[in-house]
């Protein structure tokens, strides 16, 4: 599994929030993606020959409080062409992302996370 956010995001704390998670994620086997200059607003999903994409953000404020949509693709012709033309160039351009490596910010991403979490 491959995910792709950017590198430096629009709202520093949804950054720190996210970051925190990276090592879960990299335990998990999942690849963890920074696209640099750029901020990642697609919401795109593709496993195995199903894409997902729209504007529904994977949060519990956009899942339950939001007027969200999103549309569904079960095509291999749509997976591979989503594959190749907007994950395979954007992970070419990208850094592996990183966990938090200092006290102040493994501590920014833990109180950032744990306070998203309340909203």
């Amino acid at each position: 599994m491959r995910v792709v956010v950017s590198k430096t995001s629009n709202n520093a704390q949804a950054t720190a929030a996210l970051k925190h998670r990276y090592a879960d994620m990299l335990g998990a086997g999942v690849e963890v993606w920074e696209l640099p200059d750029t901020v990642v607003h697609a919401k795109v999903v593709v496993a195995d020959d199903v894409v997902s994409f729209g504007t529904v953000n994977l949060d519990a404020w956009a899942l339950y409080r939001n007027s969200e949509i999103m549309m569904i693709a079960r095509s291999a012709e749509a997976a591979a062409l989503i594959e190749e033309r907007l994950f395979e160039p954007d992970v070419a351009r990208s850094q592996p992302g990183e966990p938090p490596s200092g006290s102040h910010e493994r501590f920014q991403s833990l109180f950032w996370n744990k306070l998203g979490r309340l909203l």
